[in-house]
């Protein structure tokens, strides 16, 4: 989702009065640009994650440093790389040089990042559903066996 430059100044204006709806709508609006970005170079999804957090929390508490000398997505970017960079230096030398190149729009990163967001979805929302039991039938005087299906509450053994 592209937000407009004068959404994105009404954004940081409202965060700047601690708005959290505002900073959620930047966040959706970012995220997945930014973890791109950073999986791209640390290929580590869990520390991609924290720096995008990082990175987003930064803007919270400094929505005034963006100065609108360069487009958000650029700046914001430019404080994830920083992150990204202090993370690759507290790993003690085991990663590459990192070029200056622009934002990754690497599809392989969007990709881990939505099956990751989809996987997440299904588990919470069968969480939240009643699943019935399925047993398979092996009773010794049936030549085949087959499913068997236990709803709590219910006295039938089918579906």
């Amino acid at each position: 989702m592209e937000l407009s430059n004068e959404r994105i100044a009404s954004l940081l204006n409202q965060i700047g009065q601690r708005d959290e709806a505002a900073m959620r709508e930047l966040y959706k609006a970012f995220s997945r640009k930014i973890y791109a970005y950073v999986l791209n170079h640390i290929k580590d999804p869990g520390e991609a994650e924290e720096i995008v957090v990082d990175t987003l929390h930064e803007v919270w508490k400094h929505p005034d440093r963006f100065r609108g000398e360069s487009k958000f997505s650029t700046w914001v970017i430019g404080i994830a790389r920083y992150k990204m960079l202090s993370v690759l230096r507290a790993r003690s030398g085991d990663h590459e040089e990192l070029d200056e190149e622009t934002p990754s729009e690497d599809a392989g990163a969007f990709e881990a990042l939505a099956e990751k967001q989809r996987r997440e979805g299904v588990q919470h929302c069968m969480g939240k559903l009643r699943w019935p039991r399925l047993l398979r039938s092996s009773d010794a005087r049936k030549t085949r066996s087959r499913p068997v299906c236990f709803m709590p509450g219910r006295r039938s053994k089918t579906v």
